[in-house]
């Protein structure tokens, strides 16, 4: 490890599919497929920083933009969805220096206004170089382990054929996506706070603090006694700059996106529905996140601010 890297200086993302089969949260009967997660590890304290659970395709944008935004925010409330309690001390935020990846979710024009607006530099491996980003690549290795034992509907042996009577594993399943977002974040909270790294070198001042191997205290020492400080932007500003955008209709009954109506106090105070009534409609460009339609965020007419924009009620 780079002995001059401290907290946030180099993160690493990467991606990989469970070998757990799902089922639909709606009927338990109806098999849904294997979930691709991605982590995003800080090289420095190898804590993982935010993680994303989807079933989106292969080198899919929206799947590293979730992790991305995840970890560049508070965790809280996310977690508080899922029935966990944390503080921001148990799992840290900010914006990352720079991020390692591989060819595949974060090139493209998609990622180059995050690059501009939240400063951060984009390294990409060479093709087939996974030992590149050993650290992402054990902890996906961690999590199999601790999962592949106690859960229903696992992956047996890969893709050997079904032998005569025996039983698919995929009729097996028995986990939703809900419950296996909840089963990664206790695994993720247990790594960042008591798994011990056996191979972590730890330098003089290391030593001489007695830190132990564990994320949390890497994570804490480099904040005491390495280079620079976080960068924390307001999570807004963040969710513009990852989320993909689109265009919506601003109309006389609201915001409208992909079906929904959503409104905040900045449409109703610069008058936005009364002028549509008005003078017709016109279209704005908004950034959302395809997993939760709850909020989307809009830039104010001046393009300095961000705002987000909220469901309307009855159609949550």
């Amino acid at each position: 490890m780079d002995a001059d890297l401290g907290c946030a200086d180099l993160w690493e993302i990467d991606s990989t599919v469970l070998d757990v089969w799902l089922v639909s949260s709606l009927n338990s009967n109806v098999v849904c497929g294997r979930p691709r997660l991605i982590l995003c590890t800080d090289v420095f304290s190898r804590q993982i920083m935010g993680y994303s659970l989807t079933y989106e395709s292969l080198n899919a944008y929206s799947s590293a933009m979730l992790a991305l935004a995840m970890s560049m925010t508070s965790k809280v409330a996310f977690c508080a969805q899922f029935g966990i309690n944390i503080t921001d001390e148990d799992w840290d935020y900010c914006v990352p220096n720079r991020i390692l990846a591989d060819r595949g979710e974060l090139i493209g024009t998609h990622i180059e206004n995050a690059v501009e607006q939240l400063g951060i530099t984009i390294q990409n491996s060479p093709p087939y170089r996974a030992d590149l980003k050993g650290v992402i690549e054990q902890m996906f290795n961690q999590i199999h382990l601790k999962i592949k034992p106690f859960a229903d509907g696992v992956v047996v042996k890969g893709n050997r054929p079904r032998e005569r009577g025996e039983v698919d594993y995929r009729l097996r399943g028995n986990l939703t996506l809900e419950s296996m977002n909840q089963i990664i974040l206790k695994l993720i909270i247990f790594h960042n706070k008591h798994h011990v790294l056996d191979d972590y070198p730890l330098d003089a001042s290391m030593i001489e603090e007695g830190v132990e191997k564990i994320p949390i205290k890497l994570w804490e020492h480099g904040l005491k006694h390495k280079k620079g400080q976080l960068r924390r932007l307001p999570p807004e500003t963040v969710r513009m700059a990852l989320y993909p955008s689109d265009e919506a209709t601003v109309g006389s009954r609201g915001v409208a996106f992909k079906g929904l109506a959503f409104a905040s106090e900045y449409t109703l105070s610069q008058g936005w529905f009364q002028r549509a009534r008005a003078k017709g409609s016109w279209k704005v460009k908004v950034s959302y996140n395809p997993m939760d339609m709850t909020h989307i965020y809009i830039r104010d007419e001046d393009g300095l601010g961000v705002h987000k924009l909220t469901l309307l009620e009855h159609l949550q």
